[in-house]
């Protein structure tokens, strides 16, 4: 009876809140990021759903998005297990750049000469993390599918590694030379259907084992095909990875007649809004020249917690892609007033445990 009853509750909880600042909270009662605990503490409690957890993935993008406001408020600075948790959750919501970062932070900062993580003094999660933080860097399947390569810095123009494993028994090892994926091979050691994620998926590409080509379903840049038990599968004739752009200069300013949204570029673009803690974003409109459009959804007189999404509009552009935000929320001038003496009180003896680079 008790677990029934909990089954029945847990629905009147929302998983997932957004504050003020963009930011999943911490607390239920805080609404900018930091008016209540330390703002740069090496925890990432809020984060418990994006790493180890997957209810904050790609296929939620406005919680992916609030996820990296979130890291990027938290700070990079901390122990060493915690910056290896951060290593992995920037692996997680796929910016391999500053995953990269972090991981050369850890071993240059937070690593003893004999190789032991400095906590201080000796932590065996940090070695632990830092390791599943570059196999999240290769290779991610928490989502229900393989992605391949999620999270590679722009340094890394050749990688080979072979043994990834992968939910559903699958091993995966492969090439990339020259910042193209040339070899992939993947071993089913159970049998079961396997779902592949790799943006250079395209028409040409094909999928063999020992006895030739073998049928697959592609869906845009994913690839569906069943398995067998001890069968090794090779795919290729993958398009090279181009590093797509963001817009700049995107702003939201409460008007009159509504709020005025406005960037730099006049190029095609794709903009969207989530309002208060959706996991999905909305497609507010679609624009070709012009860089301002003025959303009548909200104004002075009706404001709200929402977050736009601006996206150059390729072909296939949608919330997924990585783009510039916007925020606006209700809180009056003298709220704000307010958040920033508590943030400044809050924090005027912080933790400094590892602010030391």
């Amino acid at each position: 009876e008790i677990t029934k009853e909990e089954e029945r509750e847990v629905s009147h909880y929302y998983p997932i809140q957004i504050g003020y600042s963009g930011q999943i909270k911490e607390y239920g009662e805080e609404h900018f990021y930091g008016e209540i605990g330390e703002y740069g503490h090496r925890h990432l409690s809020e984060l418990v759903g994006l790493m180890p957890g997957d209810l904050i993935s790609h296929k939620t993008p406005a919680w992916l998005d609030a996820a990296k406001l979130t890291l990027k408020y938290r700070g990079d600075f901390s122990t060493g297990w915690a910056l290896a948790h951060r290593l992995c959750s920037y692996a997680r919501v796929g910016e391999g750049e500053h995953a990269y970062l972090l991981l050369k932070n850890l071993l240059r900062f937070k690593t003893h000469p004999n190789l032991w993580d400095v906590h201080p003094p000796f932590q065996i999660d940090g070695n632990f993390g830092a390791l599943a933080g570059m196999a999240e860097m290769l290779l991610e399947s928490h989502e229900g599918y393989l992605s391949i390569l999620p999270a590679i810095p722009s340094s890394w123009k050749n990688i080979e590694v072979q043994g990834l494993r992968a939910r559903g028994n699958f091993e995966v090892s492969l090439t990339y030379n020259k910042e193209r994926l040339t070899d992939l091979h993947i071993r089913s050691g159970s049998g079961k259907e396997l779902t592949l994620y790799y943006p250079g998926v395209n028409k040409t590409t094909q999928v063999h084992d020992e006895k030739g080509l073998v049928p697959f379903k592609r869906d845009g840049h994913f690839l569906t095909l069943k398995t067998e038990a001890g069968k090794t599968y090779s795919f290729s004739s993958f398009e090279k990875v181009k590093k797509g752009n963001i817009p700049s200069g995107f702003q939201a300013t409460y008007q009159k007649e509504g709020v005025l949204l406005s960037w730099k570029e006049k190029e095609p673009v794709l903009l969207l809004r989530a309002d208060e803690s959706e996991p999905h974003y909305k497609e507010v409109a679609r624009l070709d020249k012009e860089n301002e459009y003025v959303d009548r959804t909200y104004s002075l007189s009706h404001r709200g917690r929402a977050t736009y999404k601006l996206v150059f509009a390729s072909e296939d552009a949608n919330e997924k892609e990585k783009g510039a935000l916007a925020l606006i929320h209700p809180a009056s001038e003298l709220e704000v007033d307010r958040y920033r003496l508590k943030l400044k009180v809050n924090n005027l003896v912080s933790e400094k445990i590892g602010w030391d680079f």
